[in-house]
């Protein structure tokens, strides 16, 4: 549709919609070239690239999306969008390690607009709270490219400390089952590289950390669960009941090679079905298969 014109769209009882009328005058769409918070130019990462990016590293939007993924995996509670560009714009947040300066600014902070004492307080025990983690959810929190949770998993699967992750090469980290030469640059590179917007961070919030150990649950291990039934939470979190769910070991680490969501009115019926077909195809395959209400 032109830029600037108008549609009447219909329902249809599938559910999709049908353009019924057309109106307004055409517009030509222009591409902006600047970022619409910064006014920064935007640039193509390489030829190879389609999208533009902005490329201002303290961009305030860019800014709050990165504090807010970061204080999401982390598990930091009360940070939301609002509270977060409040504290930038105010200049107590430049980097991740400024969360963690937080606590010296304590009185200040109560007397910002809608961060009373009791707010702050909370704010700050979250922080020193999120302190005991999980290596790996350190990992994922520092916006590395292509490294989320589940491919930071991996990553500590075989370098389990600080120490092994800085001695890995990009040769050892795509030798991983999983890890690709893309995210193994990206990975090696926020570690090694002083230029990197995420290098300053690892090295920065390491320290302050205190990384919880879990061992691995042989339990579950190397099994494949299937999840059925009607998901009232996101899909993450049975994830995570599993990997911490080991039967007679509560709270071992289980790692799951696959995890499969089903949405039929008749689940046990399916469950059968794919039982039958991989006792047929292969019988050495461990599979548990658990309804969502036995979790």
């Amino acid at each position: 549709s032109p830029f600037g014109s108008f549609l009447l769209l219909q329902r249809l009882e599938t559910l999709s919609l049908r353009i019924e009328k057309h109106a307004g005058e055409y517009k030509p769409a222009r591409f902006p070239k600047n970022c619409p918070c910064c006014g920064t130019e935007l640039k193509k990462k390489n030829e190879e690239h389609v999208d533009f990016f902005c490329n201002n590293p303290i961009c305030r939007d860019k800014l709050i999306a990165r504090f807010f993924n970061f204080t999401h995996v982390m598990k930091i509670n009360g940070f939301s969008d609002a509270t977060v560009g409040k504290l930038i714009h105010h200049g107590y947040l430049k980097d991740f390690g400024d969360l963690y300066s937080l606590v010296e600014h304590k009185e200040k902070l109560s007397l910002l607009e809608r961060m009373g004492e009791k707010t702050v307080t909370n704010l700050l025990n979250n922080l020193e709270k999120s302190k005991d983690v999980e290596l790996a959810r350190f990992l994922a929190a520092l916006c590395i490219p292509n490294v989320g949770l589940k491919v930071a998993r991996i990553i500590c699967e075989k370098y389990p400390t600080i120490e092994g992750l800085k001695s890995a090469t990009v040769e050892n980290f795509s030798e991983i089952n999983g890890i690709g030469e893309q995210i193994a640059q990206s990975i090696f590179t926020a570690i090694n590289d002083p230029s990197d917007i995420s290098y300053n961070a690892f090295h920065k919030l390491h320290p302050m950390m205190r990384f919880v150990k879990t061992e691995t649950g042989e339990k579950l291990k190397g099994k494949t669960f299937c999840i059925t039934g009607k998901l009232s939470e996101p899909r993450e979190s049975y994830e995570n009941k599993i990997r911490f769910a080991s039967e007679h070991q509560r709270n071992k680490y289980c790692i799951i090679q696959n995890l499969l969501f089903l949405r039929h009115p008749r689940p046990n019926i399916v469950i059968r079905h794919i039982s039958r077909h991989i006792k047929l195809t292969n019988s050495n395959v461990p599979y548990a298969f658990i309804q969502v209400s036995k979790i």
